[in-house]
C-alpha cells in the first residue's frame, strides 16, 4: 500500500505556521512522524505519542537506583558545587544503601528493603532526614519522567515515616518508668518558670523529632502551615523534600511561645531569643533542664543520652 504526505492535509500546523511560505524539508519530522502513525494503524500497534512514553517508561524503568544516585549527585555538584554535603550524602549511601539495592532497577528495587536501609535503627535522626530527602528527591526525578513511578515514592515516604514513628514507642518517660502523670506535672512546673524560653525550648524539644540545636536556633519563617522544616542554615537545600509536620502537643507550645512574643512585645526572628541581644538565640539549656529535672527526682539524668536523638529513643 502506498500513501503520500502532504503538508497541507496531514500536518496540524501547516496553516498555523504559513506552511505555503516553507520549503518540503521543514516538514520532514512531521512526515517520518505521520509514515509512523500510518504503518503502525495497518499493523494495529501503538500510536506515536503511545510509542514514545513506553519507549520513556521502559529507558527509566530499565535505569538502576545507583545511576540514577550518581546522576542526582553531578547535577548538585555542578549546580552548587557544595562539596561538603556531596561527601557526606556518598559516606551515607554507602555505608547504609546496600549494593544489591543499588544495582537494582527502578522497576524491580524492592522500595521496602531501600526505606528500611535510609531509616533503619542504627542511623542517627539528622542522617536519617538527610538521607531520606536525597532518595526522595531521585525518585521524584524519576516519577516525573514516568509518572506510574509516584506510587514507588510515595510507599518509600510512608515506609520511612513508618520507622521513624516506630522509634517513638514506648514513649520517654516509659522507658525511665516514669508514670504519664510525673510527665505530665513536669511539663507544668516548666510553664510556670519565669525563665519561659528555656522551658518551652525544652518542651518543644520533647513534642518534636528535631535536634536540640535546631529547636535553639528555630526561626518563625521555619514554620509554614502547621509544618516545621527544622534544618540548620546549611541544611536549607533540603527544604524541598522533607519537613517535619506538628501534632498538636507540638502547636500548642507553638501558641504558647507566640503567646509570650506577644505578651514582651518581642520582634525577633527566633523562637527563643536572647535575653542580651535579641537577634541572637539562646544557646543553652542544660542548667535549666538539670534544676527541673533535680526537682522530679530525676537528678543527673541527660536530655540527650546515647541511644536517644531529638528526645525521641532511637
Amino acid at each position: 500500500m502506498r500513501e503520500t504526505f502532504r503538508p497541507d492535509r496531514d500536518c496540524d500546523v501547516y496553516a498555523w505556521v504559513n506552511g505555503w511560505e516553507k520549503p518540503l524539508g521543514y516538514f520532514l519530522e512531521h512526515a517520518r512522524r505521520w509514515a509512523w502513525q500510518r504503518v503502525s494503524e495497518h499493523f494495529g500497534q501503538h500510536d506515536y505519542e503511545q510509542h514514545k512514553r513506553l519507549r520513556r517508561k521502559n529507558r527509566i524503568l530499565a535505569s538502576t537506583l545507583g545511576g540514577a544516585i550518581n546522576r542526582k549527585l553531578i547535577k548538585i555538584r555542578r549546580q552548587s558545587g557544595n562539596h561538603i554535603y556531596i561527601d557526606n550524602i556518598q559516606n551515607l549511601i554507602g555505608k547504609y544503601i546496600p549494593d544489591q539495592v543499588m544495582r537494582s532497577t527502578f522497576r524491580d528495587v524492592d522500595i521496602r528493603v531501600l526505606a528500611d536501609a535510609v531509616s533503619g535503627r542504627d542511623i542517627s535522626y539528622g542522617n536519617v532526614k538527610i538521607l531520606r530527602a536525597f532518595v526522595s528527591g531521585v525518585l521524584r526525578e524519576a516519577s516525573s519522567i514516568f509518572g506510574p513511578l509516584g506510587h514507588k515514592l510515595d510507599s518509600f515516604q510512608r515506609r520511612c515515616a513508618r520507622n521513624l514513628d516506630a522509634r517513638t514507642a514506648p514513649p520517654y518517660p516509659q522507658i525511665l518508668n516514669i508514670s504519664p502523670a510525673d510527665y505530665q506535672r513536669f511539663f507544668e512546673i516548666l510553664a510556670q518558670d519565669s525563665n519561659w524560653r528555656q522551658s518551652l525550648a525544652i518542651h518543644l524539644y520533647f513534642a518534636t523529632g528535631a535536634r536540640l540545636q535546631s529547636v535553639l536556633r528555630a526561626r518563625w519563617s521555619d514554620f509554614i502551615d502547621g509544618i516545621w522544616y527544622p534544618f540548620l542554615p546549611e541544611e536549607r537545600k533540603l527544604w524541598f523534600e522533607s519537613k517535619e509536620r506538628l501534632d498538636n502537643q507540638a502547636l500548642a507550645v507553638l501558641s504558647d511561645i507566640q503567646r509570650r512574643h506577644r505578651v514582651e512585645g518581642l520582634s525577633s526572628i527566633y523562637l527563643f531569643p536572647s535575653l542580651i541581644d535579641v537577634s541572637r538565640p539562646i544557646r543553652t539549656i542544660q542548667r535549666h533542664w538539670a534544676r527541673h529535672s533535680g526537682t522530679m527526682g530525676w537528678r543527673d539524668l541527660p536530655m540527650k543520652r546515647p541511644g536517644f536523638s531529638g528526645g525521641h529513643p532511637v
